[in-house]
């Protein structure tokens, strides 16, 4: 299978023969990415590629993690004011007008194919043995709802295909000013 995932490390490794990428959720259950490019062998623990430093002009994300500052790392999906000061890839207006919103590591699912993105056009397989595909489930307790990062690699090709989708599992509505599939 080209996922795998490595609990104690907690990362996931998709590859192929051609590629790879590899997604490291830290202890605050916060997702980054730790690598994309050619093929890697797999291996335990990939923690070498994290740089964690104190940065006095950054926004340090608590007061007891003074060497970690979200701009300074490759979120997978990093959100609107967050202490990331780069745009994010959601932003969500809530009732009260608040616009923060907080998604840490909920649970993940790994499996056989390419589900359908049904209405939306999409890249798809003729049979489950040429792609897996990686469901990363976020949650954020405030605003009680789920985001749903998916991440597809095909078998033969040098392709990983990426969407994600939120539900609201709250009695509150908001608004979704913006939402991406991915940030860079």
């Amino acid at each position: 299978m080209p996922i795998s995932f490595k609990q104690t490390s907690m990362t996931f490794h998709l590859y192929n023969r051609e590629l790879s990428y590899i997604i490291k959720i830290l202890p605050e259950g916060i997702p980054v990415q730790l690598y994309f490019g050619a093929a890697l062998p797999d291996r335990d623990d990939w923690d070498y590629l994290l740089e964690f430093a104190a940065r006095p002009m950054s926004v340090n994300y608590s007061l007891n993690r003074t060497d970690m500052s979200l701009e300074h790392l490759r979120l997978e999906y990093p959100m609107s004011l967050s202490g990331d000061m780069r745009n994010g890839a959601a932003d969500i207006r809530q009732k009260d007008g608040s616009r923060i919103a907080e998604f840490v590591y909920e649970s993940h699912e790994i499996r056989d194919g390419k589900p359908s993105l049904e209405p939306l056009p999409a890249c798809y397989v003729e049979s489950a043995d040429e792609a897996c595909t990686l469901d990363l489930r976020l949650w954020d307790e405030k605003i009680r709802s789920r985001l749903v990062l998916s991440y597809t690699i095909y078998e033969n090709r040098p392709v990983i295909c990426r969407n994600a989708r939120i539900e609201n599992l709250g009695s509150e509505g908001y608004i979704l000013d913006r939402m991406m599939s991915l940030s860079l």
